[in-house]
C-alpha cells in the first residue's frame, strides 16, 4: 500500500510539473509577443509567437483577446493573409458582420490585385461553411466562382441558398437569391424564372 500511494504521489507530482512547465511556456510566449508589439520587432520569430498567443487564446475560449492579438498583428503587417483570414473569421464569430466583410473585402481585393483568385475563393469556400446562412458571403463566393469562369459553381452555391432560404420561410431574401441566379443566365432559366414568378405572387 505505501508503495502504491508512492507512485500515485509521483505521479501527481510529475502531473503538476508538466502543468507548471506548460503554464510557464505559455506565459513566455505572452511576454515575448508584448515586447515584439512593444518594441517593433518584425523578424519572423516574432510574428510566429503572436500568431501562437493568438491561437491560445482561440483554445481557451477567449475570442475577444484572440481578436485583439490578430488585430495586433495585421495592422503591423497588414500582408499576413493568415492574420487577415483569423481577425475576419474572429469578426463574425463575435457576431461583429458590417466590421468582418469591410475587412473581408480587403482581403478579396488583396487577392484579386495580386491574380489569386483561387486564394480568394478558399477563403469565402471556409467562411460560407462556418456561416452558411450568411448571404453576403455566399454573393462573393458565387461572384469570385464566376470570375474564375466556373459559373456552374457560382449557380450552384446560390441555389443551395436559395433552397435553404425557402426551407426557412424566407421569400424575399429567396427571390433575391434567385434573381441574382438568373442575373447569369444559367441553364434551365426558365424554371427559375417561374419560380421567381410563384415568389412574387
Amino acid at each position: 500500500d505505501g508503495a502504491e500511494q508512492r507512485e500515485d504521489e509521483e505521479a501527481h507530482a510529475g502531473r503538476e510539473g508538466e502543468v507548471r512547465a506548460f503554464i510557464g511556456i505559455a506565459a513566455a510566449v505572452e511576454e515575448g509577443a508584448r515586447l515584439a508589439t512593444r518594441h517593433n520587432i518584425t523578424s519572423p520569430f516574432a510574428i510566429t509567437l503572436r500568431h501562437r498567443v493568438a491561437e491560445a487564446r482561440v483554445q481557451d475560449g477567449d475570442l475577444p483577446g484572440a481578436l485583439t492579438a490578430y488585430q495586433e498583428i495585421h495592422q503591423q503587417f497588414p500582408a499576413d493573409e493568415r492574420a487577415h483570414f483569423y481577425l475576419v473569421d474572429l469578426e463574425f464569430r463575435l457576431g461583429q458582420s458590417e466590421v468582418g466583410l469591410r475587412d473581408l473585402d480587403a482581403l478579396l481585393l488583396r487577392h484579386h490585385d495580386s491574380k489569386e483568385l483561387r486564394k480568394a475563393a478558399g477563403a469565402l469556400e471556409a467562411l460560407t461553411q462556418s456561416y452558411p446562412a450568411n448571404p453576403d458571403l455566399v454573393f462573393r463566393l458565387s461572384r469570385v466562382h464566376e470570375m474564375n469562369g466556373e459559373r456552374e459553381k457560382a449557380v450552384g452555391v446560390l441555389d443551395a441558398l436559395g433552397e435553404a432560404q425557402l426551407s426557412a420561410g424566407n421569400k424575399p431574401a429567396a427571390a433575391e437569391t434567385i434573381s441574382q441566379i438568373i442575373a447569369m443566365n444559367p441553364p434551365r432559366i426558365e424554371d427559375y424564372q417561374n419560380l421567381l414568378a410563384q415568389l412574387s405572387e
